[in-house]
């Protein structure tokens, strides 16, 4: 399956009536891509980082529960467990 697409066989057909099958998130492309999208993904990966330093890999802790389908668009709960990794003994 391709990102932003339906698994249906008409998914690149164009219903703007259909209800979503899954929820959408990106930056976008060409024209309308983002303009702070570089920024985004670099503060991501600068969270990410320290994250991964300080933690163990996150593990689930419930469903994630998604925005309504309308302007900026993601996930407005993402439940995850952390774990503290043992002293390094600094």
């Amino acid at each position: 399956m391709q990102a932003n697409r339906d698994a249906e066989p008409d998914g690149d057909a164009y219903q703007p009536l259909r209800e979503p099958t899954r929820p959408h998130l990106s930056f976008g492309a060409g024209l309308h891509y983002c303009i702070g999208a570089t920024a985004s993904e670099r503060q991501l990966a600068a969270v990410l980082r320290a994250l991964a330093a300080r933690f163990r890999p996150p593990e689930p802790a419930g469903t994630v529960r998604w925005g309504p389908p309308a302007g900026v668009q993601g996930p407005i709960e993402v439940p995850v467990r952390l774990n503290r990794r043992p002293a390094s003994g600094r």
